[in-house]
């Protein structure tokens, strides 16, 4: 994975994690205004997602099956773990909402009446896996007309949304923000570049108007898509570090860790009565060490296993023809 992308995930990441930290505060909220843009890193993990799938999958002989096994294998065992974590510490009962929280599926919170999971972060995961479904389906049709029809279903999902006014699960699905996974496979599927100059320029634009009436896809994220093409120009010119590039690889597990992590961190920080004004930076740094270390000691192992798991099951399903020796089929 490209450096440039990988360290847009880190800066998105912790995007996402310094808004928590001021809207989880209640001494906080009186702040929050200034910093409610940075929510927006959600909108850039959406862009990168879809531009992801497309250079990964472009002129390749991947099916849709091996794709979702894929995808399935990357997301649902820490996003399971987490969400167990949550199911057995937070609410009693409840056990349809829960199933539905771990299938991915927009299912009514009992206590908030908003769509979304237990673990909340994970609504951004039920959009991420309608896409990553709609975008196997695509999978099975000719590589040239894969785009426009996923462009095509994705914009008529919006379309009928808007002039129905679609509330609930059709209304979930059929936000606007949906397009943004497209705006990433433009992207690259056409080797898009932007100069850098426009970074500056579109985070200030996603500062400004964030809180805009008009679609999402519009005023987060176009500025969110032309971020991601610009980040790209500068692959070649960026230094190599290491360290940011965990952050990158961390940021799933970051992602969705950090809002229990608050839960700890906030009562902790008001109990002994520490000064508001290093909460947030401190909060940040903690949450982001804590998240690459659930990576690093959770995440990878836990996706080891579900790939020996996934070969094993292929192998069972596929096994060697006995007329050819293994080493030759494998060639």
């Amino acid at each position: 994975m490209q450096y440039s992308i990988q360290y847009l995930r880190a800066i998105a990441a912790t995007m996402v994690v310094v808004f928590h930290c001021f809207y989880s505060v209640s001494f906080m909220r009186p702040d929050i205004d200034h910093f409610s843009w940075l929510r927006s890193g959600v909108d850039i993990f959406f862009v990168v997602s879809g531009y992801v799938m497309v250079s990964s999958t472009m002129g390749t002989s991947v099916d849709a099956t091996t794709f979702m096994l894929r995808r399935i294998n990357r997301i649902v065992p820490l996003y399971w773990f987490a969400t167990i974590i949550m199911a057995i510490s937070v609410l009693q009962g409840e056990y349809l909402y829960k199933i539905g929280s771990m299938l991915f599926l927009p299912v009514t919170h009992p206590v908030s009446g908003l769509i979304e999971p237990i673990l909340q972060p994970g609504w951004t995961l039920n959009y991420e896996m309608f896409f990553y479904v709609l975008f196997a389906l695509m999978l099975t049709i000719r590589e040239r007309w894969q785009l426009p029809a996923m462009v095509g279903l994705l914009t008529m999902l919006v379309f009928i949304g808007s002039i129905t006014d679609a509330t609930g699960i059709f209304g979930f699905y059929s936000n606007s923000i949906i397009l943004e996974f497209a705006f990433g496979m433009f992207i690259a599927r056409f080797r898009l570049v932007a100069h850098w100059l426009f970074l500056p320029a579109c985070f200030a634009a996603i500062a400004y108007f964030h809180e805009a009436t008009a679609p999402r896809a519009l005023t987060i994220g176009v500025p969110s898509a032309l971020i991601v093409a610009a980040s790209l120009s500068l692959e070649h010119r960026l230094p190599r570090w290491q360290s940011l590039r965990l952050v990158g690889d961390a940021s799933y597990a970051i992602y969705l860790f950090h809002i229990m992590m608050l839960s700890v961190l906030v009562p902790l920080w008001l109990s002994l009565e520490l000064s508001r004004l290093w909460f947030v930076p401190l909060a940040t740094i903690i949450i982001l060490t804590v998240g690459t270390a659930i990576y690093i000691v959770v995440e990878k192992p836990l996706l080891s296993m579900t790939k020996r798991i996934t070969r094993g099951l292929k192998t069972l399903a596929d096994p060697v023809s006995p007329s050819r020796p293994p080493q030759l089929r494998d060639r």
